[in-house]
């Protein structure tokens, strides 16, 4: 019964979410195409980095907790996760776009957060260069830095908002997959450091991916038709 647990996480994030987007008016489906593009943009890259990193022992998947069935040499249930995690922050984003106004935050707030992002992430890229999540940790990160200091989005009270509901978020989520654990990590990919049971390289892993898929979304959204 355990190897249902993983399936059952991505059930969880993704099913109500689903039904309050049919029954509430933020419906990220509507935006069916800005979705299917930032999935194939940044989901996809990332599922195969995920592939690729399994394959190099950065990360692997507790047997207990997940199928057999191993696409691509990684649980099935983790592609699910790089559609049903992101599908449920747009909802989250759409709420947040309810509820605050388009309020535009002092140029040097976000250019500062962003830089102290980038020396931290930099710092750790080159004094652990030789761990090797770490090392694609905090590349992913300084990737999507630099996508988003090009990307309007960063000088909205929105976009940090969003992102204090998307680290609190992140923090429950990860604490349960790394608590049990579903995921575990390899000793030597890793610096060690945790927050509860979370390494790290989470962080800037999730701030990567969540982050490149929003703006990607929400610049697709306005260049596309519903």
């Amino acid at each position: 019964m355990h190897n249902y647990t993983y399936l059952l996480f991505n059930l969880v994030v993704f099913i109500p979410v689903l039904i309050l987007s049919f029954t509430t008016d933020v419906k990220p489906h509507k935006h069916w195409k800005a979705l299917l593009g930032a999935y194939l943009l940044v989901s996809l890259p990332f599922v195969l980095w995920d592939a690729w990193a399994v394959q190099a022992g950065h990360w692997g998947f507790n047997a207990q907790y997940v199928f057999d069935y191993r696409p691509l040499g990684m649980a099935a249930e983790e592609i699910l996760f790089f559609i049903t995690v992101p599908f449920a922050m747009m909802y989250v984003w759409g709420v947040v776009k309810k509820f605050i106004p388009p309020i535009q935050v002092p140029t040097w707030l976000p250019l500062t957060a962003l830089s102290i992002a980038a020396g931290s992430a930099a710092a750790l890229l080159v004094w652990y260069w030789g761990n090797g999540y770490t090392r694609a940790a905090t590349i992913a990160a300084l990737l999507a830095i630099a996508v988003a200091g090009c990307s309007k989005l960063i000088f909205t009270k929105r976009f940090w908002v969003f992102q204090l509901l998307l680290l609190g978020i992140f923090i429950v989520a990860n604490w349960i997959l790394t608590a049990l654990p579903i995921i575990t990590y390899g000793s030597s990919e890793i610096i060690g450091t945790k927050i509860l049971t979370v390494p790290i390289e989470d962080f800037f892993f999730n701030f990567a991916f969540i982050n490149l898929y929003l703006i990607v979304f929400n610049w697709l959204d306005t260049h596309t038709k519903h």
